[in-house]
């Protein structure tokens, strides 16, 4: 009986060698990262000083996320 194969990795093309991807995984100095990691973070600080339990922290993202939707979809592209 032979054993079924192996799955292959679904994060690595064939084409992309170990060390490769090792690079792609280094961290990234906070202050070199993309803006809205930046911002993710500054957030993710404020919300935790706050000591609120999580449901209440998600209620007000939710919040948040609806109202800057609302407020971006109001603005019309000029053009």
């Amino acid at each position: 009986m032979t054993k079924p194969p192996q799955p292959r990795p679904l994060l690595m093309p064939e084409s992309e060698s170990k060390s490769e991807i090792a690079m792609v995984n280094k961290p990234v100095p906070l202050a070199q990262a993309a803006i809205e990691i930046q911002l993710a973070v500054d957030l993710i600080m404020l919300l935790e000083q706050q000591q609120l339990p999580p449901a209440v922290i998600l209620a007000a993202l939710e919040i948040v996320q609806a109202d800057f939707q609302r407020a971006f979809a109001a603005i019309k592209p000029q053009g």
